[in-house]
């Protein structure tokens, strides 16, 4: 049983870490100025920079939960018009669906690391599970650094693999957007995502590194002293 919970407490705690890696730069406004002041985003679809940011944070709020749509008027080129069309908001659709699992996985790992580690803690398993977390995260240092290698041979590549894997149910592949008639992938092309993937990867390998080091250092001096 021990084994069994002290596994779950990993598994907890990387997707807690991972949801935190994504929720950080991912609704970070400052994450999307830069971008568009970097690549020229407003002048490339014709926009005002404030009018830009109004719908970046109406995209923000939407896959936040704050707003039930994304029907957004903006000039575009000298026209009043709907910002996103339907394939975009159809897209939309699917992203805010996996915002909302990961929001729920996310309570979820805390509900189940304050059980989990409480019953560690009532039974005296502490030190087990410090060092299976220690070993577990180890292997998750090791299953990282290979997924962030096939991003860097070819991004584009993993890139659609992982909306294949993760939008199973688009049949109709409504994520894979045209540059000329859709303005979604025009503010966040795939430099954009290449930008955020490196923070999201920073972020979580620096938590998980920080771990395996305390779990690490904890398990081989209980070692020592024994």
């Amino acid at each position: 049983m021990k084994k069994v919970f002290a596994t779950l407490s990993v598994i907890a705690l990387v997707i807690l870490l991972l949801y935190i890696s994504i929720h950080i730069p991912t609704f970070s406004i400052s994450t999307y100025e830069n971008h568009y002041i970097e690549h020229g985003t407003s002048e490339l679809i014709s926009v005002s920079f404030d009018d830009l940011m109004i719908v970046t944070n109406r995209l923000l709020g939407y896959i936040g939960g704050i707003y039930d749509d994304l029907q957004i008027t903006i000039e575009v080129d000298g026209v009043y018009r709907y910002f996103f069309n339907q394939r975009e908001i159809d897209h939309m659709v699917d992203v805010l669906l996996l915002f909302r699992i990961g929001r729920i996985l996310m309570v979820i790992s805390i509900i189940s690391l304050v059980l989990l580690w409480f019953w560690s803690y009532k039974n005296r398993y502490l030190d087990y599970f410090i060092k299976k977390n220690f070993i577990g995260f180890s292997i998750v240092i090791g299953f990282s650094i290979v997924i962030i290698l096939f991003f860097y041979i070819d991004f584009v590549r993993y890139f659609h693999l992982f909306h294949d894997i993760f939008f199973f149910f688009d049949t109709e592949r409504l994520w894979l957007l045209n540059p000329s008639t859709d303005l979604l992938i025009n503010i966040v092309p795939y430099s954009f995502f290449i930008n955020i993937f490196i923070k999201i990867g920073t972020i979580f390998i620096s938590s998980v590194l920080a771990i395996f080091i305390i779990t690490g250092f904890y398990t081989f001096r209980k070692g020592f002293e024994k």
